[in-house]
């Protein structure tokens, strides 16, 4: 369940452009890439991996890491399925609470539905411009592996995010490029590699 977590984290993008306090994309569309350095408390060791990421609202979430391997997640409303190569698996049947809950987030973020995302989370917003937003899910199946999460925007967009998980991991998502993109941009429909 731990690899979910990253595509958990890139609807959180989602979230902040939500709120209304951060300039949002206008596209329903939008693409762009990512670094993720996870970091593994009990090793002391940090992996960093990059990738890139497509939203299409209403239809689909793609989030496909690149380096150091090629894995991919495609979330769709009909389901989850992890990419490899031209392969597209469904995910199995014990992601499914998690996936349905990613995508309640991911759609609600999408549609402005603030009253969903805060049934979800606790969500404290920042006195000072510098200092992150901090979400603390409410209940299972995300209170299971995320203790909270830190939001942390530029001037027009997300800059970071960073998520505390429950085995004192710490994994922290920068995002570059974040635009508008033509519909068929990157990935096929298949979300192949």
């Amino acid at each position: 369940m731990k690899t979910f977590a990253s595509l958990f984290l890139f609807c959180l993008f989602s979230l902040v452009a939500a709120a209304r306090e951060l300039p949002k994309i206008p596209a329903d569309d939008i693409a762009g890439t990512f670094r993720q350095t996870k970091t593994l408390s009990d090793m002391g060791v940090s992996l960093v991996s990059t990738g890139d990421f497509r939203v299409r609202k209403n239809k689909d979430l793609l989030w496909r890491t690149l380096k150091p391997v090629k894995l991919g997640f495609l979330l769709t409303p009909q389901g989850a399925y992890q990419i490899r190569g031209n392969e597209k698996t469904p995910l199995p049947p014990a992601a499914t609470p998690l996936m349905r809950t990613l995508y309640a987030i991911f759609d609600a973020a999408f549609s402005g539905d603030e009253k969903t995302l805060s049934g979800i989370f606790e969500i404290s917003r920042p006195s000072e411009e510098a200092a992150p937003w901090i979400l603390v899910p409410k209940k299972k199946p995300l209170s299971d592996f995320i203790l909270k999460i830190e939001l942390r925007a530029t001037a027009d967009t997300l800059g970071s995010v960073t998520l505390f998980d429950v085995s004192g991991d710490v994994s922290r998502i920068e995002f570059f490029d974040i635009a508008a993109c033509e519909e068929n941009a990157g990935a096929d429909g298949n979300g192949r590699l």
